[in-house]
């Protein structure tokens, strides 16, 4: 009897210890890891003299994104997917160009320019964010803040925004990895595109 007792309780000891280490490991998880990340192809304008991601807007860029078009690259931006399982989301990466100011970092004024346009981020891009839906409808105004950055990340600053679609709600994430800022509706899909141009051959 007593020797049954014994093996139960080594059993149990063992058990224990391992459910502890597959939680442990699941809390330690890369959330990013599941998902896959495609670059999509851009379609460019037949006009080169305009910056290459105003062919993406659906009418005249507002006066805010032109101050941030004019710290921008000219072709530097990309297109993304992110897949995780059967959900897609979108993401737009835009590089920003160096001020000239060398007694800063260089970038004060691009943020500065994102900043003062970020209310407009879902209302210009809303419709490459969230290709299945009609944002023209849901035209509005966003109210940025600021979010923890994952640690052990490349990004350095991360905003979110509430949007209202209805009776439904989504999120708009914007992250800035050295001078590139991505804009996207899912955090996980910023990290993901994160590691994958900071670490890109």
């Amino acid at each position: 009897m007593n020797a049954l007792k014994y093996i139960v309780t080594v059993l149990v000891i063992v058990g224990c210890g391992v459910l502890a280490v597959l939680v442990i490991g699941w809390l330690q998880r890369d959330p990013t890891s599941v998902v896959q990340v495609t670059e999509l192809p851009i379609i460019l304008g037949a006009d080169r003299e305009t910056n290459a991601f105003e062919a993406l807007l659906q009418s005249e860029p507002s006066a805010p994104l032109k101050e941030v078009i004019n710290f921008t690259f000219a072709d530097s931006y990309k297109l993304y997917s992110c897949t995780n399982g059967t959900t897609e989301e979108v993401a737009l990466m835009l590089a920003g160009r160096h001020d000239g100011d060398l007694t800063t970092s260089g970038y004060e004024t691009i943020n500065s320019a994102v900043r003062t346009w970020e209310p407009l981020a879902f209302n210009e891009f809303g419709h490459i964010l969230l290709p299945d839906i009609d944002t023209a409808s849901y035209q509005q105004q966003l109210s940025f803040e600021d979010v923890p950055v994952l640690s052990g990340s490349f990004i350095t600053e991360v905003r979110r925004a509430k949007v209202q679609l209805g009776v439904k709600e989504a999120y708009v994430y914007y992250g800035w990895l050295m001078n590139y800022i991505i804009l996207t509706t899912s955090e996980t899909c910023m990290y993901q595109i994160a590691n994958k141009v900071y670490h890109a051959d």
